[in-house]
């Protein structure tokens, strides 16, 4: 075992520019008083989006100091006697490692560490996730990305903030200005409630798809998102009731014509 059975903690804990201890005791209190501020804080905010970053760091390190009590508690089951001699203090170990070890709380301490709350903050640092990538994409500010959440509390649909989060990202990705995403959010929405079983990829191969073929054809390329999206979702769902073809085949066929050159390609209506 390295370092002569002590442990070695080399990651290096920062919160707001300071480095942090790394003992067990005082990631764990940080971690904590990290996740319960979390969740006091409006989601999308600046300062919601900062402590969502700083809580990531403390888990990582948090993850670490246990990896490495473990390793060193599993090396030492393997010997005979360890724990008289670490008791008689013919051993020596860190204190990271001495205020777990000791008191024989490892497990416990990381259980309830680990899973008290969990799915709660795991759920906000996923929403915090999300809005960066819609950041990213879209080239939305904070501010904004927040206002868009905010507003789908005023959309009437089933899918989740989390899958219109995504519908938002991908909007990003397909060019969709920052003044229209509202609207292309809740017209992807609906399409996706009423198409989305016959797509191949889910909700991102509705987005991905109908956002494509808004900007291959004339008859669409003048029209904004959400209004390209409602009229071509309708008449997908039109041709599907009436033929043997699916929403999803009817619109990955749209795409191949669409994907011709333009002086052969037909009209919309036509395809």
């Amino acid at each position: 075992m390295a370092g002569g059975n002590r442990i070695s903690t080399t990651g290096v804990l920062y919160i707001n520019g300071q480095q942090v201890e790394n003992t067990f005791q005082n990631v764990r209190r940080i971690t904590q008083n990290l996740e319960r501020e979390l969740r006091r804080l409006p989601v999308g905010t600046r300062e919601f989006n900062e402590r969502a970053q700083e809580l990531r760091r403390a888990r990582q390190r948090f993850e670490e100091v246990r990896n490495e009590i473990e390793n060193v508690a599993g090396g030492l089951n393997r010997g005979s006697g360890f724990l008289n001699l670490f008791r008689n203090g013919l051993l020596n170990f860190g204190d990271t490692f001495r205020q777990v070890f000791s008191a024989n709380l490892a497990e416990r301490f990381f259980d309830g560490m680990i899973q008290k709350g969990k799915q709660t903050v795991d759920e906000l640092l996923k929403i915090a996730d999300a809005m960066s990538d819609v950041e990213k994409t879209s080239g939305m500010t904070t501010d904004e990305v927040k206002e868009l959440w905010d507003q789908f509390d005023e959309m009437d649909t089933r899918t989740t903030k989390m899958d219109r989060l995504k519908i938002a990202e991908v909007g990003g990705r397909l060019g969709v200005p920052i003044e229209e995403m509202r609207d292309f959010v809740q017209e992807v929405d609906k399409a996706y409630v009423a198409l989305g079983d016959s797509f191949e990829g889910g909700l991102e191969g509705v987005v991905d798809q109908l956002g494509k073929i808004k900007g291959l054809f004339n008859g669409t390329k003048e029209l904004s998102y959400a209004e390209a999206i409602n009229k071509v979702g309708s008449a997908l769902n039109t041709l599907a009731a009436r033929g043997t073809a699916s929403e999803g085949n009817i619109s990955q066929f749209t795409l191949r014509v669409g994907a011709l050159p333009e002086s052969l390609r037909p009209a919309i209506d036509k395809v």
